[in-house]
């Protein structure tokens, strides 16, 4: 996964203590401000067809080459109001302003998520947009807190149903969501198993199973839905678990892998190609390639191996595959 750079965001803070025979010596008015709670900022891309931006707050770069689905974890900044603007990078290298500046105030003891969704373009016109999301994280939590969040722009409403992995959807009531709504946060058990669901609205057809998930204590997540532009599968969206360190895609549970094999061997007559000893593709000649779909199956190891379709002994490449 491409990585992107974070430039130092905490500002100093100078604690000056008077010196005083006096037991009332001004220090205890600093200390407690020290203590206070501060405040978070988190930025995440979530603009499937926008490019790679850098993002400035208050005019300076602050995180650069950010990709489709990273985000930068929590920032600590002192409470008040910041400037944050992103910029997409263009082929040339030089940057076009897609959101902002956008004042955003930041509180003492809340986290504020800036997520940048939807299309790039609306016709001719720039349309993604920044969503702001803010949470109270004032008071430790034990257990699980969990926001989510619709953004993906080609997927029409939705029902996200969180469950023990064993129920059924119809035990619990669905969270409905529109495009760009959220909802949250929901408090969970820790280290508990779950099963995140997705439908269309008011559909009992699951498009996204998240499989079994357990999260420990102190877990605070905004579980994002955004369009799957893995070409793999085909529910159309997964989910991206934006948490204090980053983002991690949840791959829909039944997402295994596709291959693509095309015959580029001029004088190599046509092929077959075998999977742990079964014929998977047959008849491929020079020039061909076939589709990704027409390989694919769950994550694993495999033993490939590349035969003359006219004699199948005739086999000059084997491989041993680990595929994701």
């Amino acid at each position: 996964m491409p990585h992107f750079k974070i430039f130092p965001l905490v500002a100093a803070v100078a604690l000056t203590t008077a010196c005083s025979d006096s037991d009332n010596d001004g220090g205890g008015a600093s200390l407690a401000a020290l203590a206070a709670p501060s405040s978070t900022l988190r930025i995440t891309h979530a603009s499937p067809d926008a490019p790679r931006v850098n993002v400035y707050v208050d005019g300076a770069l602050a995180l650069a080459n950010v990709d489709y689905k990273q985000s930068s974890g929590a920032i600590a900044r002192p409470p008040g109001d910041v400037d944050v603007e992103v910029r997409g990078i263009l082929a040339d290298g030089t940057e076009l302003s897609v959101i902002g500046p956008a004042t955003v105030t930041l509180e003492a003891g809340t986290r504020t998520d800036v997520v940048a969704y939807d299309s790039l373009f609306a016709g001719a016109n720039l349309n993604i947009k920044p969503l702001i999301l803010t949470t109270d994280t004032s008071d430790a939590v034990a257990e699980v807190r969990v926001a989510v969040l619709h953004a993906a722009p080609a997927v029409a409403d939705v029902d996200i149903y969180v469950t023990a992995p064993d129920d059924p959807i119809s035990s619990t009531a669905p969270i409905d969501l529109d495009f760009g709504e959220s909802a949250g946060p929901l408090t969970l058990a820790a280290n508990t198993a779950y099963r995140v669901r997705i439908t269309p609205d008011g559909s009992s057809t699951v498009v996204y199973d998240s499989g079994t998930l357990s999260f420990n204590g102190g877990t605070d997540l905004l579980l994002a839905a955004l369009e799957n532009t893995t070409g793999i599968g085909d529910n159309p969206v997964n989910l991206l678990a934006v948490s204090d360190d980053g983002a991690t895609e949840v791959f829909d549970s039944a997402t295994g892998f596709e291959a693509r094999v095309v015959h580029n061997s001029a004088d190599t007559p046509a092929v077959d190609v075998l999977v742990n000893r079964a014929r998977a593709l047959s008849s491929i000649s020079f020039r061909e390639a076939r589709a990704y779909s027409d390989l694919a199956a769950a994550g694993g190891n495999y033993n490939v191996v590349v035969a003359a379709s006219d004699d199948n002994d005739v086999a000059p490449i084997a491989l041993d595959l680990d595929l994701d």
